[in-house]
């Protein structure tokens, strides 16, 4: 059963500027412990981010737009498989 579909796309320049300007408590809000440790050391941070962030937007876009106001995008972690 499908629930929705969501696209969602990120710019990495705005995600490095939002990067530097909220520091860990954006990537806190943002993101699980489990998503950070995996970018930590890659030499493409940001995009690797930038993606997990743009993957978490269309999950909430496909599950409903009231969603947000229940969850926040660190419940939601993206996986490479």
């Amino acid at each position: 059963m499908v629930l929705g579909v969501g696209v969602d796309l990120v710019q990495t320049e705005r995600m490095a500027r939002a990067l530097v300007a909220n520091g860990e408590g954006f990537e806190e809000r943002v993101f699980t412990e489990g998503e950070l440790a995996e970018c930590a050391h890659r030499r493409d941070r940001i995009e690797a981010l930038a993606a997990r962030f743009a993957a978490k937007e269309a999950c909430f876009k496909a599950l409903g737009a009231g969603l947000l106001e229940r969850a926040s995008l660190n419940q939601v972690e993206v996986i490479r498989s």
